[in-house]
């Protein structure tokens, strides 16, 4: 068995010595010192005067026994294990400093281990196609591989200043120490061909070592003690990843869809600051589950016969008594029948959604001070069950902090400070693409993004536990279709400029208020109307909710009655671009156009900016007359953004290298202040027009020497043109102001060569 030791040793060292005394630089040093009568004295400050500096260095780099050849290596085989060591001695002495030494130990040890995995198929004798899912079915008992690694960093120092004055003072030696002791981890387990886990750990730990020098035997002891005990622990990290693939491969009719999903969990604890044990430990985990979907619907197409071949030309038979076949050789052979264009035109509407993608994202992280207890293993506290396993794992519990509250896991210290936090953030988008006819796609989208976070002291006061200036925070932004009303013109009422749907706006105000007033469980005894302002009791036509409601309502267009009215929509409306290039293959114009594109954008959002929950929210408050309820949520604004990018455009590209390129696009902002009973609304119509032209090799209408010049490079002209049109809009509630505050006709030409 061979072994590999790469080993490296050095030594340095270096002498400075002044011309001058560096006490009084005046003086020449070698003068002065042959002025003293005494060899010892001078000797003594020739030393002291001197720059001296040396470095040695021993290093061994991934020391490792080789593996015997054509055998495979057991877990215990030495062949897995390799190890680094690294030492280095700094010494240095000058004028100022009498004695300084550093001292750096690095080791590594290591060890890593992998087989080929084995998957057991306890079914596999089974022959039925039809019976696959079962037959496949497959399980693994042994991890793939895992490795680990310990790691030694060791730092150590001394430092006496030197006494340069002729009184008599105590210059103390100072002493620097940092020891850790790392610990990495690495599992990939493999459970089933589908199903994959990883696990991953890190452990950070302190080898506390005594006060001043290291010279006693006592002293010595308590540092082997400590690194027996693998140190005391002040960090420890985990990470779990969890990948699985559906079956849907497994089963014929189902094998156009490909699915996964995908789980995160991480933990973390950190020690308390030794000064400050009694406020505890931080413990935080985190939990990320992802799910993704691809539908191909051109795969499910296939496997239904007539939508498979419904393009396909047919051989058929020639009727012998065709009377149109003049030859009788003829009659009584095949012949190549295209496809009926009313079936194709019918195929192809059938067959138009060709894919389809869906993607679902949830990660909430959460972190709580004041932990009591060290972990274990797996960062898992076995005698106290503490923080629990499925909280080491990232499994999330909203009630976490009472109940290890109640079970004493806990400090109780009042002096407790540091935030509980809880953070969550929700994904959810898609897209599908249609083709209804060749060269014409659709891509269809959806989106639906929420954030969420909660933050607090969680401390004891003294008699009980509980929450210190609760908070909750959050975003949240959803697709909208707001198409029906991006058209309407305002009216010209000398400097009043009305919209019709602003007006919609304040009408849909009573039919939300009763709409809500009918939800909330705080109002009862059916529809009660405030006799002071005409609305429903609890929600005047002023009620942040009421405003909202009808803002979402009317400027998506829809009926007030039947449309969502929360500040929260749940369903996310499509947005969609469309491109369409297949005129480039019509006779007469593919002689002179190589690509002719068209197409047309829409995407419209609407965007809760910044809520906060509402501290004087009571959800068993009572209503009553001539005030509003106290909304759950405190909103800042609501915007709704939609633009159609373009609303038209046309690219050409001719045979001749020529392109051009013409948009037209349109875009609304619409920004309600709830608090202030204000819409501000910005428009934007732009025009833009591009040309250009390019061509390898370029001869310039001009003569050199009798011949026109040519030029080998590539030339390239294009000309943009741009001309935008804005417009912002501020409308007063309930004040009818609707005023232009600012405009801007903005004209630009970019031309480049």
């Amino acid at each position: 068995m061979g072994v590999s030791i790469p080993v490296y040793l050095g030594w340095s060292e270096s002498f400075i010595r002044p011309k001058f005394n560096p006490l009084n630089p005046d003086l020449n040093l070698e003068n002065y010192l042959a002025a003293l009568s005494s060899e010892a004295i001078r000797e003594s400050i020739r030393k002291a005067a001197e720059d001296y500096n040396s470095l040695f260095s021993f290093n061994i780099n991934n020391f490792k026994f080789a593996r015997p050849g054509g055998k495979k290596p057991k877990p215990w085989s030495i062949s897995n294990f390799n190890g680094s060591y690294s030492y280095q001695s700094n010494y240095r002495r000058n004028q100022q400093i009498e004695e300084f030494f550093l001292n750096t130990t690095q080791a590594t040890l290591g060890y890593a281990y992998s087989n080929n995995t084995k998957f057991i198929r306890p079914f596999k004798k089974i022959k039925s196609k039809k019976l696959k899912l079962i037959r496949d079915f497959n399980f693994n008992l042994l991890p793939s591989s895992f490795t680990s690694q310990l790691q030694l960093n060791r730092l150590y120092s001394e430092t006496q200043a030197r006494n340069n004055n002729n009184f008599k003072q105590i210059n103390p030696r100072l002493y620097d120490k940092n020891f850790t002791l790392n610990r990495n981890y690495n599992l990939a387990f493999p459970i089933a061909r589908s199903l994959n886990v990883t696990y991953l750990a890190n452990v950070e730990a302190r080898i506390q070592e005594p006060y001043g020098e290291i010279n006693s035997k006592e002293k010595q002891d308590s540092i082997w003690a400590e690194f027996e005990g693998f140190g005391r622990m002040r960090r420890f990290y985990q990470r779990t990843n969890a990948t699985y693939t559906f079956p849907f491969s497994k089963i014929s009719w189902l094998r156009w869809i490909n699915g996964s999903a995908t789980y995160n969990g991480s933990y973390e604890w950190n020690q308390a600051p030794p000064a400050f044990a009694s406020l505890g430990n931080t413990i935080q985990n985190s939990q990320d589950i992802n799910v993704t979907g691809q539908f191909n619907l051109s795969l499910l197409y296939m496997k239904i016969p007539w939508l498979k071949d419904y393009r396909k030309s047919k051989r058929v038979k020639i009727d012998p008594e065709d009377e149109n076949y003049e030859s009788a050789l003829d009659r009584g052979k095949t012949e190549l029948k295209k496809p009926n264009p009313l079936t194709v035109m019918l195929g192809d509407l059938i067959t138009m959604v060709k894919n389809a993608n869906v993607n679902i994202t949830r990660k909430e992280t959460t972190e709580l001070p004041g932990f009591a207890h060290r972990p274990d293993y797996f960062g898992y506290n076995f005698y106290r069950t503490e923080p629990g396993i499925g909280f080491v794992f990232g499994l999330q519990d909203p009630n976490m902090r009472f109940n290890m509250a109640n079970n004493g896991s806990l400090m109780s210290d009042e002096r407790q400070a540091n935030f509980y936090k809880n953070n969550i953030t929700q994904n959810i988008s898609g897209n599908i693409t249609v083709e209804p006819l060749k060269d014409f796609r659709i891509r269809i989208n959806f989106q639906r993004n929420e954030t969420r976070g909660t933050q607090s002291i969680f401390k004891f006061d003294g008699n009980q536990w509980l929450d210190q200036g609760l908070t909750e925070t959050g975003t949240y932004t959803i697709s909208g279709l707001f198409l029906n009303t991006h058209f309407v013109k305002d009216l010209d009422q000398n400097e009043n400029h009305p919209n019709p749907v602003f007006d919609n706006f304040l009408a849909n105000r009573y039919t939300v208020a009763t709409r809500l007033q009918q939800q909330d469980p705080r109002v009862s005894g059916g529809l009660v109307i405030d006799p002071a302002t005409g609305y429903p009791v609890g929600y005047s036509k002023s009620s942040q909710d009421v405003i909202i409601g009808g803002f979402y309502a009317a400027y998506s267009g829809q009926d007030v009655g039947r449309s969502e009215i929360g500040l929260f929509p749940t369903l996310p409306m499509p947005n969609w671009s469309i491109n369409y290039n297949g005129l480039s293959r019509i006779p007469g114009l593919s002689d002179i156009f190589s690509n002719v594109n068209i197409k047309h954008s829409y995407k419209g959002t609407y965007t809760v900016g910044n809520y906060q929950r509402n501290l004087q929210y009571d959800i068993s408050a009572i209503a009553t007359l001539g005030s509003d309820l106290i909304p759950k949520y405190q909103v800042a604004d609501v915007t709704i953004t939609e633009g159609f990018s373009p609303l038209f455009g046309m690219n050409i590209t001719t045979k001749n290298n020529w392109t051009l390129g013409i948009e037209y696009k349109r875009m609304r902002v619409l920004k309600l202040f709830a608090a202030s009973f204000n819409l501000t609304e910005m428009r934007q119509n732009e025009f833009v027009m591009n040309a250009g032209y390019r061509v390898t090799g370029l001869t310039l209408p001009v003569r050199r020497k009798g011949r026109k010049v040519y030029l080998p490079n590539d030339f390239r002209f294009d000309l943009a043109v741009t001309i935008s049109d804005n417009t912002t809009v501020i409308r007063k509630i309930d004040v009818n102001v609707n005023r232009y505050t600012a405009g801007m006709l903005n004209v630009r030409i970019n031309p480049s060569v």
